[in-house]
């Protein structure tokens, strides 16, 4: 009687093993990199109910042993499948718009497409990385426009004309160095969402955008250089997100938050600040 009850805990014990691991299977797609995706949003484990708009609960393994449960943002324009840059461009502020477009290929030839949200497309080819292509565009309207960047573009320095008010995406994923883009670009509003997943160069990208709000996006890893990237960002708040390994001189992040409401993780030196 004794075997036939320790049999059945047994088989009790492995089908329950077997439960646990098979509802882990049937989670979301990213539950294989729970330990980055459980930061990205700052907000730390939570249940359906806790979850806001625009992020689900997913639950996976941190380490070997300990299971969570945590809010996660939904992804709908994966980078794998070569992301894009959308932003929105209010013509009621100017009605041209500049964006500079630069490749660092070795003078190959790469396509940048952009749609101009009007109507219009285009192809545009850059092939010197020293000159580059600039974009131009004059709309007829005054409105919104989404603009949508796709194709190979390596760098996206500081766009000239202050007139795109939100970003909606920004995951490209051929975009490294991201430097100065929207510096001092007062009207910019709403959040930052996920970052290129390559990024090698953010420095000053953000710098001076009092009316962006929310919290700092998840960091690539790839993250080289990140000096003044949010100074001056009033309205960004939460916790820092992990820190690159790429970062390996305080120097490199000095004042990457600089007039922010972000508070420390414990992983940044105090020149993140100063």
């Amino acid at each position: 009687m004794q075997k036939r009850i320790s049999g059945l805990i047994g088989i009790i014990i492995v089908l329950w093993s077997n439960l646990a691991e098979a509802s882990i299977a049937f989670l979301p797609r990213y539950t294989g990199n729970i330990n980055s995706r459980y930061n990205e949003a700052n907000i730390g484990p939570g249940s359906c109910a806790a979850c806001p708009t625009g992020y689900d609960a997913i639950a996976g393994m941190v380490g070997a042993t300990t299971q969570v449960q945590a809010c996660s943002k939904i992804e709908n324009d994966s980078p794998e499948n070569g992301g894009a840059i959308k932003l929105v461009v209010d013509t009621n502020l100017n009605k041209n718009v500049r964006i500079p477009l630069l490749v660092f290929k070795n003078g190959a030839t790469v396509e940048v497409n952009i749609d101009w949200g009007d109507g219009e497309q285009k192809t545009y080819k850059t092939e010197d990385n020293l000159i580059g292509t600039t974009a131009n565009h004059t709309y007829a309207d005054n409105n919104q426009y989404i603009i949508t960047i796709t194709g190979m573009l390596e760098y996206l320095p500081e766009i000239p004309i202050k007139n795109i008010v939100e970003i909606k995406q920004l995951n490209l994923s051929s975009l490294e160095r991201f430097s100065y883009t929207f510096y001092r670009h007062y009207q910019l509003k709403g959040t930052i969402p996920n970052l290129p997943p390559k990024l090698i160069n953010g420095n000053s990208a953000f710098k001076g955008c009092s009316g962006l709000t929310g919290n700092i996006p998840k960091l690539s890893q790839s993250l080289e250089y990140a000096f003044n990237m949010f100074s001056g960002c009033s309205g960004l708040t939460g916790k820092t997100p992990i820190k690159p390994s790429g970062l390996t001189s305080s120097n490199s992040y000095q004042r990457m938050f600089f007039g922010t409401q972000v508070t420390n993780d414990g992983s940044w030196t105090s020149s993140a600040w100063w």
